[in-house]
């Protein structure tokens, strides 16, 4: 059984040899998501209404996670550095804190495995000042490594 899972691990590993940095394909969502899908509050409202320190940090927030759902570095944060997953990367803002998923993963059932990776932006912010618990808000999705979609999809066998 160990050895089998070895052996996936390093099918995984050989077939992203060819590229250091992994990246989406045919992702079309792009960074349409508004500013009221992410935090239930118009921006407008959000500039009026909140504090303005809050209302910015959203801002900031905002466009940040948007670029990272084109593919794009963050504006406003500042990188923190990378996880050896596949190319995870952190960034930091003095109000939240924007973790780009680059995660190989392998998705296994009855002996069958499609190899990808989890791709996506989340955001994390303090509960409160002198909580180190986050609230997050992310928006991830599996790729195969091939081709960036389902169809076409590379398989291999993985345990039971």
């Amino acid at each position: 059984m160990k050895l089998i899972l070895i052996f996936c691990v390093s099918l995984l590993l050989v077939s992203c040899l060819d590229s250091t940095k992994v990246e989406p394909t045919n992702l079309s969502s792009g960074g349409s998501v508004a500013f009221a899908d992410l935090f239930g509050i118009d921006e407008q409202e959000a500039l009026r209404d909140l504090p303005a320190s809050l209302a910015q940090c959203l801002r900031r927030a905002h466009e940040d996670f948007a670029l990272a759902l084109d593919g794009k570095d963050p504006r406003h944060a500042k990188s923190k550095g990378a996880f050896s997953d596949g190319g995870t990367s952190l960034w930091e803002d003095p109000c939240y804190t924007l973790v780009v998923v680059r995660q190989l993963s392998l998705i296994c059932e009855k002996g069958i495995g499609l190899n990808g990776a989890i791709f996506g932006p989340e955001l994390r912010f303090r509960t409160t000042m002198n909580q180190p618990e986050l609230a997050s808000i992310a928006r991830t999705r599996f790729v195969t490594m091939e081709t960036g979609k389902i169809e076409g999809a590379e398989y291999s066998g993985c345990a039971p």
